[in-house]
């Protein structure tokens, strides 16, 4: 649990760093946008300022002309004012209307029922204009007006006094589309722009695509007393050249650099914590081998202890024959000695000595046998005494039971290194199981076969008895698994003999036909 909750932290820590980094980076951007956006703001600004300010100063000249010529005829003025238009794009129409609110004159003439009914809407709404540019003779502005021909506009008035007296005033009607239409051609302004008056639109130059809520930015103007409102919006250029796909990149890259943070630390721990259960379970399975192996021990050598006791008879019977001739040997020395035969004497003595060293070497044999030697170390000794030292023990055993013992032992076998009682024990086993297989048969055969191919040697057991089932051929080897008759078989003798070869790094075979016999393989490398 505690592994957990600090993977989980990690993955919160990591999370964190990322947002903010992520936030950090869109903040930058959002700032770079909005610096630029109040840029062209400010320059929007200016120019529409400046712009306005120049065209109005023209609409000047033009009524200062008029002053100091006292009025002009209605041709010349025209031609004048027409003029004044090719040049100041942003003017929809000019009119000279006199001090009773009446045109007089329009250029261009069409334009007369339209500035007609302006001036009549200016009488209505915008007299505070007309009586501002009167009583200041100052240019006054009014409030936007919607043109017939579609759009929104202004006009501005300017008071004429001809000789001092006031004599009407010159009218000029600008469109806000041709004005801010030239003025953000000219100077190159590609930024969205919405320009309100009491909050109204009076002109509006805004993409389909543009998000109104995102980074906008609204600047107040005043001009000759009007009050504009402008609105201005980063154009789609400049959201990409300012916008990237870093902030998207290192929030992905963050959060995955966290989760898989958080999770080699959870694995690492689970790893370790694993490891530490690992090790405590094979500290288990060490001792629990531990036991097992002096089991094992234990119950080979209760095998061997079985062996010994169904090797008895043998064994009575190797005994028996030298005890004889020491006896004999005993009996006749006196004899001897009394007829001064001393050569019999020695040849009795000699005879007496070789047969108490040929016990010796049985009871050392049968000693050696029968102790624990799972902890014997390995040794190189020849394959054909080993073979022998195990047939040697069963030889009276077969002759007692009529049993015909078959030997196939290649001479000169090389030697072996292995464990030379536990080997013993597993012909030994095999030998027993080939006896009892054939106890009951009409023809009794047991034999042995021993030869060397492949730096191997090779050992076959073999006998002509009842066989084994199929079914139990996969299941001989298991412990305690015995096809014999209950009390004469404990079913370890193959399972160790087993366990003992695959030690040696060898390997055990067997085949068997019912009523035919049984054949069992073994092969030991050699040295």
């Amino acid at each position: 649990m505690k592994y957990q909750i600090i993977a989980c932290l990690i993955l919160c820590l990591g999370a964190t760093l990322s947002i903010g980094s992520w936030h950090h980076l869109k903040q930058h951007e959002t700032r770079v946008i909005q610096n630029e956006v109040a840029n062209q703001s400010a320059n929007i600004t200016k120019v529409i300022r400046v712009q306005l300010t120049e065209q109005v100063q023209s609409l000047k000249r033009m009524a200062k002309r008029w002053e100091y010529s006292n009025g002009t005829p209605f041709d010349q003025w025209h031609f004048d004012a027409l003029n004044f238009m090719t040049y100041e794009q942003a003017y929809h129409s000019l009119a000279w209307v006199d001090k009773y609110n009446s045109i007089q004159w329009v250029a261009p003439i069409k334009q007369k029922s339209e500035n007609q009914h302006l001036l009549n809407e200016i009488s209505q709404y915008h007299n505070n204009a007309l009586k501002q540019a009167r009583t200041t003779r100052t240019v006054a502005i009014s409030q936007s007006v919607k043109l017939t021909h579609g759009g929104k506009g202004f006009l501005v008035f300017l008071p004429l006094y001809p000789k001092g007296e006031f004599d009407g005033y010159i009218v000029g009607v600008f469109s806000f589309n041709k004005l801010l239409s030239l003025i953000l051609e000219n100077g190159h302004f590609d930024t969205p722009v919405t320009i309100m008056e009491a909050g109204q639109i009076v002109y509006q130059q805004v993409p389909e695509n543009t998000r109104i809520d995102q980074n906008m930015l609204q600047t107040k103007m005043t001009v000759y007393g009007r009050h504009w409102e402008i609105y201005n919006w980063p154009s789609q250029s400049l959201l990409n050249k300012s916008t990237s796909m870093l902030p998207s990149m290192v929030l992905t890259f963050g959060l995955c650099i966290s989760l898989l943070l958080s999770f080699s630390f959870y694995f690492a721990r689970q790893v370790e914590r694993k490891k530490v259960e690992l090790e405590a379970k094979n500290d288990e399975l060490r001792q629990k081998n531990k036991e097992i192996a002096n089991t094992q021990s234990q119950l080979v050598h209760s095998t061997k202890l079985a062996s010994l006791g169904e090797m008895a008879t043998g064994i009575a019977h190797e005994l028996n024959q030298p005890l004889q001739v020491i006896s004999m040997n005993t009996e006749m020395g006196p004899e001897y000695l009394a007829q001064s035969k001393h050569n019999r004497v020695v040849k009795a003595f000699t005879d007496i000595m070789q047969q108490v060293d040929r016990a010796q070497s049985i009871i050392k044999q049968l000693r050696c046998f029968g102790r624990d030697s799972a902890h014997d170390e390995h040794q190189t000794i020849s394959s054909n005494e080993l073979i022998n030292s195990s047939l040697m023990f069963l030889k009276r055993q077969f002759v007692s039971k009529n049993i015909e013992m078959r030997e196939n032992i290649a001479p000169a076998l090389p030697h072996i290194k292995c464990n030379k009682i536990q080997i013993e024990q597993v012909l030994l086993n095999l030998l027993v199981n080939a006896r009892d297989a054939v106890e009951d048969c009409d023809e009794k055969i047991v034999g042995i076969k021993a030869f060397q191919k492949d730096r191997r040697l090779f050992i076959e057991v073999y006998d002509s008895g009842i066989g084994i089932p199929l079914e139990a051929m996969d299941k001989i080897f298991d412990p305690f698994f015995t096809t014999k008759e209950v009390g004469k078989g404990t079913g370890l003798g193959l399972s160790i003999s087993h366990a003992i070869i695959e030690q040696h790094g060898g390997e055990i075979k067997v085949e068997s036909e019912l009523d035919k016999g049984t054949k069992f393989m073994l092969q030991l490398p050699l040295p």
